[in-house]
């Protein structure tokens, strides 16, 4: 065997900086967009020293002691102790960022392992150079999107996605998952339940009903006996009363406090002690006592105007016109 001369084992570290932390850097959401608080790039994002190997700096010891996987408690976790979590920095506010999907935020990136670097600082160092360096633009009417996740609240019109990826809406009554996004039915605003007082946002563990386009609402039904005749334990929207079986209470994803925002996964659980869930045939029942990925719903804020003829919350009685955009979904037309 040959001897390890100097020549040989620097080139081996040459290597590990070459091919080691770009492998590491597509684990973590921006990995390769990091920078410090002066704007320079930070490759070794884990490391003390810019390029990496050496001492970790908090993140990279936190990152170590996830497994070096981008973890809910490593994205919600303040590794520099500056203020900001960790996905905020890295621009998966949401934690919902997987390897190779885009991230929720790609301006504003700053470094999780150092306090001096923040996103909000690195934002206005970018909004700054832009109005300094480029001609601001015409004002135009599409939407803005804010760079944070807003706050979801109450009287908010807000889409709820199912785990197959399709939205739930209304057809005259009958409550369904397999809309597209665009869709204005496939549209829902939080209330605060009859006697619950608090703050505008919807906060986890909030008592709420859910107000179609229609006006209806998010109705568990029961086993009552009812006009029109309707399975116990099915979801529908035929009526606007806003008794027990209106009532639903957020629930964010592994029992998480706190506002929900733009983005978050929740579960809605119903007066039967069960959780409302989106089966694979688009129909919504409730037949669970703990919540699963069926179970669980992303709430959105659309970043346009989810618009139609019909004014939002206002009851409506003529037969849907769905105009073919529904993604799946059942032919009933309900009452």
């Amino acid at each position: 065997m040959a001897p390890v001369t100097a020549a040989s084992l620097l080139s081996l570290l040459v290597l590990r900086f070459a091919s080691g932390f770009p492998f590491y850097a597509d684990l973590i959401p921006n990995g390769h967009g990091v920078k410090d608080e002066k704007g320079s790039a930070w490759p070794g994002v884990g490391h003390q020293n810019r390029r990496g190997a050496g001492p970790r700096n908090p993140f990279g010891e936190d990152f170590k002691a996830a497994g070096f996987r981008w973890t809910q408690e490593l994205c919600e976790k303040d590794s520099d102790g500056d203020g900001e979590s960790n996905g905020l920095e890295l621009g998966d506010p949401g934690c919902v960022w997987e390897p190779g999907v885009a991230p929720q935020r790609s301006a504003g990136i700053s470094h999780p392992g150092f306090a001096e670097s923040t996103t909000a600082s690195a934002l206005e160092a970018a909004a700054m150079q832009t109005s300094t360096t480029t001609p601001k633009p015409a004002p135009t009417s599409g939407p803005k999107v804010p760079p944070f996740p807003a706050a979801v609240r109450f009287g908010d019109r807000v889409r709820l996605r199912a785990a197959d990826g399709s939205y739930v809406g209304d057809t005259n009554g009958v409550v369904e998952a397999g809309w597209a996004a665009g869709d204005d039915k496939a549209a829902f605003e939080f209330e605060q339940a009859h006697g619950q007082g608090g703050d505008d946002e919807v906060h986890s563990g909030d008592v709420v009903t859910l107000k179609t386009w229609r006006g209806k609402r998010l109705t568990l039904q029961g086993n009552s006996q009812t006009e029109p005749s309707m399975e116990p334990n099915t979801v529908h929207a035929f009526w606007e009363h806003r008794g027990a079986w209106q009532k639903f209470h957020v629930q964010k994803v592994r029992n998480e406090a706190g506002a929900v925002h733009d983005g978050a996964e929740i579960s809605l659980l119903g007066h039967t002690s069960q959780y409302i869930r989106a089966n694979t045939d688009g129909s919504l029942t409730a037949s669970s006592d703990t919540p699963g990925a069926l179970e669980t719903f992303i709430v959105e804020l659309p970043h346009e105007d989810i618009g139609g003829a019909v004014p939002f919350g206002e009851a409506d009685n003529t037969p849907a016109q769905d105009g073919g955009r529904r993604l799946r979904g059942s032919d009933q037309a309900g009452t």
